[in-house]
């Protein structure tokens, strides 16, 4: 089975070769790829990618499907085009950042009013002993930002709006 993904806004083609339970094996730019669930808790999943473990934390952005994907030290952006719909907490708007994970507001890079980019980063999170760019999920202005730095948030809080 053949299906097109989007990764940091590139289209690619990927080959399925076998999906079963928790493991599929794929093929990525001419690289073979053989991914198993571990464990799975909350937005948090743990998984085995070519013989090394990752853990990872998975957070949708409104309803085009985007999600934002955090793993060891890499962040990406990862669209299934046409078949995922955004998951938000009730209440959070489609141009609402959530916080990924819980952690501390690092930097915010961004003032309120400025115009957005899609992209842009935003804030900086600290989390998992890590930085972790807060970005953009589409142009606009950034209405509002509900964190300062130094600020404690926990996973799922919204952090700005973008309108």
């Amino acid at each position: 089975m053949k299906k097109n993904i989007i990764i940091n806004n590139e289209e690619h083609l990927i080959h399925i070769h076998d999906k079963k339970n928790d493991l599929i094996r794929f093929d990525l730019n001419g690289k073979e790829y053989s991914v198993k669930l571990l464990g799975k808790q909350s937005e948090t999943i743990s998984l085995e990618c070519n013989g090394k473990k990752h853990n990872a934390t998975v957070q949708m952005f409104g309803k085009d499907g985007v999600v934002q994907v955090f793993s060891d030290d890499l962040e990406g952006y990862l669209e299934l085009p046409g078949k995922v719909k955004g998951k938000r907490q009730a209440g959070v708007s489609a141009g609402s950042l959530q916080s990924p994970m819980p952690g501390k507001i690092f930097k915010v890079v961004k003032e309120k009013g400025s115009e957005i980019k899609v992209g842009e980063t935003i804030m900086i999170l600290e989390a998992m002993k890590m930085e972790h760019a807060i970005k953009s999920n589409k142009d606009g202005i950034l209405k509002d930002i509900f964190f300062k730095e130094g600020d404690q948030v926990t996973g799922g809080a919204q952090l700005c709006e973008i309108e």
